[in-house]
């Protein structure tokens, strides 16, 4: 099996209603007012080891599956996308965190101060090669007639991954950004970029990602980000598509010592 699983991350996605997936029921959005927004608190980063109520990481998986769950690829990749796309994107982003160590803290959220609910989430770390990656029950979701593509996606990530490392070393991937569809537009994925951005900059490190879309490559870009890599992939008789923009915003300090020279 491939190393890594195609992982696509978009900005401010349609987000979070109230509905059900099998039998456990999904949360309403807890922000809708301007007055709440102004409430949200600062970025607060969160992992497997987080010492608050776990039922706070549960619901910043749920953020990340319902922002994700309409994509163009989910039809593609699922049988029945409108059954099964929200357990695929919610299996994923689990899956993920699971292989994070304790002392890791992936999940950058923003709550709101009055109702303690995520607003949203981002899932973003630092990456080097030897970093366990196998995602088995998202794989297993994927319909057969696209196995390949899926593989051969998962197969060109994984080598964009090694060559922003052999040429930055360790560097921050971030995997998903979602906020809640009620507050699209209000800077919200902005907000928890530039904490991720931050981090990065703290330490020197490049930041990677793949946009979905024209539309969140050109937001990214705006952000510093550039291209490495466009693809797009249609399978004749299956529905949907993937397009991805994979991204790279080189270290500060290696932007400095360029400068300098």
């Amino acid at each position: 099996m491939h190393q890594l699983a195609i992982r696509t991350v978009v900005r401010a996605r349609p987000g979070w209603g109230t509905r059900s997936c099998g039998t456990r029921p999904m949360l309403t959005a807890p922000v809708s007012s301007k007055a709440e927004c102004n409430a949200l608190q600062e970025v607060e980063r969160v992992g497997v080891g987080y010492d608050g109520p776990m039922e706070l990481v549960n619901r910043c998986l749920d953020v990340i599956a319902q922002a994700f769950e309409h994509l163009p690829s989910t039809g593609m990749y699922l049988t029945d996308s409108e059954v099964n796309g929200f357990r695929f994107w919610r299996t994923m982003a689990e899956e993920i965190l699971s292989l994070k160590s304790t002392d890791m803290k992936p999940l950058y959220v923003l709550t709101n101060a009055n109702a303690q609910q995520p607003c949203a989430v981002a899932l973003a770390y630092a990456w080097s090669p030897d970093q366990p990656y196998d995602i088995p029950q998202t794989d297993k979701m994927i319909r057969p007639e696209v196995k390949a593509e899926w593989d051969a996606c998962g197969n060109l990530w994984n080598e964009l991954m090694l060559d922003t490392y052999d040429k930055y070393g360790e560097f921050i991937t971030i995997d998903f950004i979602a906020v809640v569809p009620e507050l699209a537009g209000r800077g919200l994925g902005r907000r928890l970029l530039w904490a991720v951005l931050r981090d990065a900059d703290a330490t020197g490190q490049a930041v990677f990602l793949a946009a979905c879309g024209r539309r969140n490559a050109e937001w990214y870009a705006r952000h510093g980000f550039q291209t490495l890599h466009d693809y797009c992939c249609t399978v004749t008789g299956v529905p949907g598509c993937c397009e991805l923009t994979f991204m790279v915003r080189t270290p500060v300090k290696a932007k400095e010592v360029a400068a300098e020279v």
